[in-house]
């Protein structure tokens, strides 16, 4: 006998499937596509990362550094997809392309970064593009009421396929979830998001029973507050 939980929405989404302008391999970048980097998104719109103003300037931006510390320059980067079919497009501005100057080789990675961001359809202070469907449900997480407690993450039924299980032991807790989410995605035809989420917790008696079984890094379940009783 098993016992089955459905868990909270996961982020895999649908997506409008585009092709983007390839990235251009020349220091001359169109300054019309580049931000103001005086104004920007309100803070509220921008990633938690880079709620201050230096923050949202600099965002994607790291320093080149020589063996001594010295900084030589700036790369941008900007990851996009996941897995294995991850890119990481970036590009180095080093201050002796510009004639020695660090301010304009800070100023051509910031007009790389915005015309990049611009191509891939990301939004500026956000950290990657905007999704055009709400996520979806159809995971859950099932522990054997019996001696073991076999427990695995189990898909949604889909007509004319099998349910895909994922099982915890062979793979921990979260790389179970993890690859279900996968496959699920490869089943459906689904993009993956950036960030895969993270699997909700089990239920006390899911885990006082996975637990038992000998089964490692399993995370607590949640606390819920009791609610208040009535005078």
């Amino acid at each position: 006998m098993v016992d089955l939980q459905p868990t909270t929405r996961f982020e895999l989404v649908y997506m409008r499937r585009r092709e983007f302008l390839p990235l251009s391999e020349s220091h001359d970048v169109d300054d019309t596509l580049a931000l103001d980097v005086h104004s920007g998104p309100p803070v509220h719109e921008r990633s938690k990362r880079w709620q201050s103003q230096d923050a949202f300037e600099m965002r994607r931006i790291t320093k080149l550094q020589s063996k001594t510390g010295e900084v030589i320059g700036y790369r941008p980067m900007i990851q996009k997809g996941h897995g294995s079919d991850r890119e990481r497009p970036n590009k180095s501005f080093r201050a002796s392309d510009f004639g020695g100057s660090l301010d304009e080789a800070l100023r051509q990675a910031k007009l790389w970064r915005d015309s990049t961001e611009i191509k891939l359809g990301i939004k500026p202070g956000r950290l990657r593009s905007k999704t055009v469907a709400r996520p979806w449900s159809g995971v859950s997480l099932i522990v054997a009421k019996s001696t073991g407690a076999r427990s695995y993450w189990g898909s949604n039924h889909v007509m004319g396929s099998k349910p895909l299980r994922a099982y915890i032991g062979k793979r921990s807790y979260i790389d179970a979830y993890h690859d279900l989410i996968k496959r699920i995605a490869e089943r459906d035809g689904i993009p993956l998001p950036e960030e895969l989420p993270s699997p909700p917790p089990p239920r006390d008696d899911q885990y006082r029973r996975m637990t038992k079984a000998g089964l490692t890094g399993i995370p607590e379940p949640s606390r819920r507050r009791k609610s208040r009783s009535k005078a």
